[in-house]
């Protein structure tokens, strides 16, 4: 969960509202594809429940993603296909946000495209600390401004949650 806090810490409520209605909850079973190596996916993927395995061209599991976590943010960011595949580990929950939408949003509203430029530099900046170290990065050496934002970015991630249950209903 602590990779969408360092992306939630940046945004604010509005924003995840915003998330919210743009988004597509799917639940998905054990197994199910969410990304495949050298396709570009289409969505952003955010975690609401469960595990997602990360693997190489060879099977090799890289990472395992939990709960809370960004999927297809390198796609997004690069504009290329993905390095990875990506399959459920185990039955899971996930909003999907179409990318034309986010990238739509990011153009026409500077703040928000800061706030979110801003989380996902922090979030692939620990992602690759972590790497780099070969473990995950333990919470006091997270950026001090970061760590002021945890709180707030549970909060967030609550309530996206609550609004993506609320319109399911």
């Amino acid at each position: 969960m602590r990779a969408i806090l360092l992306l939630f810490g940046s945004l604010n409520d509005q924003d995840m509202r915003w998330l919210a209605a743009r988004g597509r909850p799917r639940d998905l079973p054990d197994g199910a594809p969410l990304i495949a190596a050298g396709t570009r996916p289409e969505e952003l993927l955010l975690l609401l429940d469960g595990r997602a395995a990360v693997s190489d061209a060879a099977g090799r599991q890289l990472a395992l993603r939990r709960e809370g976590d960004l999927l297809g943010e390198m796609s997004f960011v690069e504009a290329r296909p993905a390095s990875a595949a990506v399959r459920a580990a185990g039955p899971l929950r996930l909003l999907a946000l179409p990318q034309a939408v986010v990238a739509a949003r990011l153009a026409a509203d500077d703040g928000f495209s800061a706030r979110f430029h801003r989380g996902l530099a922090v979030l692939l900046a620990t992602r690759l600390r972590e790497a780099m170290a070969g473990a995950p990065a333990e919470e006091e050496e997270v950026d001090p401004l970061v760590l002021e934002g945890l709180t707030r970015a549970g909060e967030r991630f609550a309530l996206l949650r609550a609004l993506v249950d609320e319109a399911a209903r």
